[in-house]
Formats: C-alpha cells, structure tokens, sequence
C-alpha cells in the first residue's frame, strides 16, 4: 500500500510593503494575500508586528489547496516620522514555516490651508474689480487647491446663489 501525504506551500504576492507618505492622523491600507501552492490545507498560526502603527485586521486561519485569501494591512502614522518594521507570518508549511515582510511608511504632516477669516467686498454695481485673496499654507505637506468662481447678475438664474427672500411690503 501506497500513501501519499500532501504538503502546504505558502506564497505571498512580495515580501516588502511600502505605504508611501501618509498625513499624520490619517490611515492607509493594503489587501496583503497569502496564497496556498500546495496540496493541503495551509494553517496560519499566526501574524505579528513587531511595530503599533501597524496593524491587521482578520487574517485567515486556514487557506486551502490551491487557493488565496486575504486580509487588510493598514499603516496609521502618529507622527511625521519614517516607519518600519516586519510583519512575521508562521504556518504549517515544512519548508518555509515563518515567513517575514518587511513594512514601511512615512508619516507627514498635511497641509493646513490658513485663509483671512473674514473677507468683505464692497463693489459697485456692473462694475469689474479684482481683488487679492492670500492662501497660506500653515502645514508640512504641499498644498494642493482649486478655485472656482461664479459671476452673476440676476438673482433668478438658477445657477446663481440661492436667497432667501422675505416680504417687508407691510413695513412701510
């Protein structure tokens, strides 16, 4: 008699996970997949960090031959700093039972727009006048900005601002 066991095989899509720049306060994350090459069952035992601003959430337990699952890997920088560290995965597999990936991140601090806090025009009516609007940026990060403008001359263009209208006709 003839008995042939089968063995698990663990693959992963890299061993290096970079997150890039991400605002302080803020997260990112990452589908991390773990493949099962062999003919049985790959059992996960289990998934470390050696670093907090890393984290899992719901790794599998048990992959089948043949398939993959995944789980989230998220990176939450608390300060503007460079992170890294390993994320160490331990299986049933008797070739590779431990596996590490290697993680990184940069925390920055994001742009802060810093604008007046009140700007008041008077203008003349059907009457063109440029005005200054100064835009700081009180932040770490480059900041990135749009400005759209709207011209109007009749209060019942449906494009235009809305108002609210009220009746003083009976105020003399």
């Amino acid at each position: 008699e003839v008995m042939v066991n089968g063995l698990p095989v663990i693959d992963v899509d890299t061993s290096d996970v970079d997150f890039g720049d991400v605002y302080v306060g803020t997260s990112d994350y990452v589908y991390y997949i773990i493949y099962n090459r062999g003919t049985a069952d790959l059992i996960v035992s289990s998934i470390s960090l050696e670093e907090d601003v890393f984290e899992i959430r719901n790794y599998p337990s048990r992959i089948s031959p043949g398939s993959s699952r995944s789980f989230r890997l998220d990176f939450n920088p608390e300060l503007a700093n460079s992170y890294s560290g390993i994320m160490t995965i331990v299986t049933n597999d008797p070739i590779s039972d431990t596996l590490e990936v290697t993680l990184s991140g940069v925390g920055v601090d994001p742009p802060v727009l810093g604008l007046p806090h009140e700007l008041s025009i008077d203008q003349i009516r059907n009457t063109v006048e440029q005005y200054a609007l100064p835009i700081e940026n009180d932040g770490g990060s480059d900041l990135e900005w749009t400005l759209n403008s709207y011209t109007y001359s009749d209060s019942n263009d449906p494009f235009g601002p809305s108002y609210n209208w009220e009746d003083i006709s009976s105020t003399g």
